[in-house]
Protein backbone atom coordinates (compact mmCIF):
# COMPACT_ATOMS: atom_id res chain seq x y z
CA UNK A 1 0.00 0.00 0.00
CA UNK A 2 2.61 2.44 0.60
CA UNK A 3 4.84 1.35 -2.32
CA UNK A 4 1.73 2.46 -4.12
CA UNK A 5 1.04 6.04 -3.04
CA UNK A 6 4.78 6.57 -3.16
CA UNK A 7 4.78 5.53 -6.94
CA UNK A 8 1.87 7.57 -7.20
CA UNK A 9 3.73 10.19 -6.05
CA UNK A 10 7.00 9.96 -8.07
CA UNK A 11 4.73 9.98 -11.17
CA UNK A 12 2.67 12.89 -10.25
CA UNK A 13 6.71 14.90 -9.72
CA UNK A 14 7.37 13.38 -13.33
CA UNK A 15 9.99 11.09 -11.65
CA UNK A 16 8.62 8.15 -14.27
CA UNK A 17 12.21 7.14 -14.59
CA UNK A 18 12.84 6.64 -10.75
CA UNK A 19 9.20 5.18 -10.19
CA UNK A 20 10.24 1.89 -12.80
CA UNK A 21 13.60 1.60 -11.97
CA UNK A 22 11.97 0.85 -8.51
CA UNK A 23 8.93 -1.22 -9.35
CA UNK A 24 12.11 -3.06 -11.68
CA UNK A 25 14.40 -3.63 -7.99
CA UNK A 26 10.74 -4.40 -6.50
CA UNK A 27 9.90 -7.28 -9.33
CA UNK A 28 13.74 -8.72 -9.29
CA UNK A 29 13.39 -9.13 -5.60
CA UNK A 30 10.34 -11.35 -5.54
CA UNK A 31 11.26 -12.91 -8.80
CA UNK A 32 11.65 -17.02 -7.85
CA UNK A 33 15.10 -18.65 -7.48
CA UNK A 34 15.84 -22.05 -6.36
CA UNK A 35 17.42 -21.57 -2.88
CA UNK A 36 21.11 -22.89 -2.55
CA UNK A 37 21.72 -26.20 -1.92
CA UNK A 38 24.52 -28.72 -0.48
CA UNK A 39 24.67 -32.16 -2.22
CA UNK A 40 25.65 -34.42 0.47
CA UNK A 41 26.98 -37.75 -1.46
CA UNK A 42 25.65 -41.00 0.39
CA UNK A 43 28.45 -43.43 1.73
CA UNK A 44 28.42 -46.75 -0.22
CA UNK A 45 28.56 -48.43 3.10
CA UNK A 46 24.87 -47.16 4.27
CA UNK A 47 23.73 -49.37 1.16
CA UNK A 48 25.23 -52.67 3.02
CA UNK A 49 23.87 -51.13 6.30
CA UNK A 50 20.06 -51.13 4.70
CA UNK A 51 20.26 -54.65 2.83
CA UNK A 52 20.79 -56.14 6.15
CA UNK A 53 17.65 -57.23 7.73
CA UNK A 54 18.82 -57.84 10.97
CA UNK A 55 17.86 -54.81 13.41
CA UNK A 56 19.68 -52.79 15.87
CA UNK A 57 21.09 -49.91 16.90
CA UNK A 58 24.00 -47.99 15.01
CA UNK A 59 26.83 -46.35 17.01
CA UNK A 60 29.40 -43.37 14.81
CA UNK A 61 32.23 -43.84 15.66
CA UNK A 62 34.21 -41.39 16.24
CA UNK A 63 31.52 -40.84 18.56
CA UNK A 64 30.38 -37.55 20.20
CA UNK A 65 27.32 -35.50 21.88
CA UNK A 66 26.77 -31.58 21.41
CA UNK A 67 24.55 -28.86 22.60
CA UNK A 68 24.20 -25.37 21.93
CA UNK A 69 26.87 -24.71 24.69
CA UNK A 70 29.31 -27.42 23.44
CA UNK A 71 30.96 -30.40 22.54
CA UNK A 72 31.78 -34.00 24.13
CA UNK A 73 33.82 -36.47 22.22
CA UNK A 74 33.60 -36.04 18.13
CA UNK A 75 30.55 -35.14 16.41
CA UNK A 76 30.40 -36.22 12.45
CA UNK A 77 27.53 -33.29 11.88
CA UNK A 78 26.55 -36.23 8.99
CA UNK A 79 25.66 -38.81 11.81
CA UNK A 80 21.81 -37.12 11.69
CA UNK A 81 21.53 -37.18 8.34
CA UNK A 82 22.71 -40.55 7.64
CA UNK A 83 20.07 -41.73 10.20
CA UNK A 84 17.88 -40.20 8.53
CA UNK A 85 18.98 -42.70 5.61
CA UNK A 86 19.50 -45.72 7.43
CA UNK A 87 16.24 -45.31 10.28
CA UNK A 88 18.34 -46.47 13.13
CA UNK A 89 19.29 -45.82 16.67
CA UNK A 90 22.42 -43.96 17.00
CA UNK A 91 23.86 -43.20 20.03
CA UNK A 92 25.47 -39.88 20.54
CA UNK A 93 24.27 -36.54 18.12
CA UNK A 94 23.18 -33.09 18.06
CA UNK A 95 19.98 -31.23 21.19
CA UNK A 96 19.62 -27.66 21.29
CA UNK A 97 19.39 -28.61 25.24
CA UNK A 98 21.02 -31.22 26.43
CA UNK A 99 20.87 -31.95 30.06
CA UNK A 100 24.33 -31.42 31.69
CA UNK A 101 24.40 -35.11 33.22
CA UNK A 102 23.78 -36.37 29.82
CA UNK A 103 27.31 -36.50 28.64
CA UNK A 104 28.14 -37.80 32.11
CA UNK A 105 25.97 -40.72 31.85
CA UNK A 106 27.66 -41.58 28.18
CA UNK A 107 31.19 -41.18 30.08
CA UNK A 108 30.38 -43.61 32.92
CA UNK A 109 29.16 -46.11 30.94
CA UNK A 110 31.89 -48.67 29.98
CA UNK A 111 30.48 -49.69 26.54
CA UNK A 112 30.36 -45.65 25.44
CA UNK A 113 33.37 -44.22 27.49
CA UNK A 114 36.14 -46.03 25.12
CA UNK A 115 34.91 -44.32 22.06
CA UNK A 116 33.68 -40.75 23.70
CA UNK A 117 36.84 -39.99 25.29
CA UNK A 118 40.10 -40.89 23.47
CA UNK A 119 42.23 -40.81 27.20
CA UNK A 120 39.70 -42.95 28.59
CA UNK A 121 41.64 -46.18 30.30
CA UNK A 122 38.19 -48.18 30.43
CA UNK A 123 38.58 -50.67 27.61
CA UNK A 124 36.09 -51.49 24.93
CA UNK A 125 33.08 -52.46 25.78
CA UNK A 126 31.84 -55.85 25.24
CA UNK A 127 28.09 -54.34 26.15
CA UNK A 128 27.70 -52.71 23.34
CA UNK A 129 25.73 -55.32 22.33
CA UNK A 130 23.67 -55.45 25.77
CA UNK A 131 22.91 -51.38 24.99
CA UNK A 132 21.16 -52.40 21.74
CA UNK A 133 24.06 -51.69 19.36
CA UNK A 134 24.58 -54.41 16.56
CA UNK A 135 27.00 -51.80 13.92
CA UNK A 136 29.73 -49.90 14.28
CA UNK A 137 30.13 -46.96 11.44
CA UNK A 138 33.77 -46.31 11.56
CA UNK A 139 34.55 -42.64 9.76
CA UNK A 140 38.40 -43.16 9.34
CA UNK A 141 38.83 -39.52 8.36
CA UNK A 142 37.45 -38.31 11.74
CA UNK A 143 37.99 -41.08 14.20
CA UNK A 144 41.53 -40.65 16.26
CA UNK A 145 43.95 -43.58 16.40
CA UNK A 146 42.93 -44.60 20.20
CA UNK A 147 39.40 -44.87 18.97
CA UNK A 148 40.21 -47.03 16.52
CA UNK A 149 42.31 -48.52 18.48
CA UNK A 150 39.10 -49.42 20.50
CA UNK A 151 37.50 -50.54 17.32
CA UNK A 152 40.55 -52.99 16.76
CA UNK A 153 40.28 -54.29 20.41
CA UNK A 154 36.48 -55.54 20.16
CA UNK A 155 36.01 -58.83 19.90
CA UNK A 156 33.07 -60.80 17.95
CA UNK A 157 33.08 -58.07 15.24
CA UNK A 158 32.72 -58.35 11.35
CA UNK A 159 33.33 -56.07 8.58
CA UNK A 160 30.30 -55.77 6.88
CA UNK A 161 31.58 -53.10 3.84
CA UNK A 162 33.96 -50.67 3.65
CA UNK A 163 34.23 -47.57 1.02
CA UNK A 164 36.67 -44.10 0.72
CA UNK A 165 35.87 -42.71 4.23
CA UNK A 166 33.93 -45.29 6.44
CA UNK A 167 33.63 -48.95 7.67
CA UNK A 168 30.49 -50.81 8.61
CA UNK A 169 31.31 -53.57 11.08
CA UNK A 170 28.02 -55.72 12.78
CA UNK A 171 28.96 -56.87 16.38
CA UNK A 172 28.04 -60.41 17.06
CA UNK A 173 25.61 -60.82 20.06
Amino acid sequence: MLAAFGLKRLLAEGRGTLAAALVGLLLIDYAAAPPPVVRLERPAVIDALLADPAGGAVMEVPLGLRDGFGETGTLDPRAMWLQTIHERPIAGGFVARLPRHAGDRYLRDPALAPFLDPSSTAGPGASLTTLGFRYLLVNRALASEAALGQVRRLQAVTLVAEDAEFTLYRLER
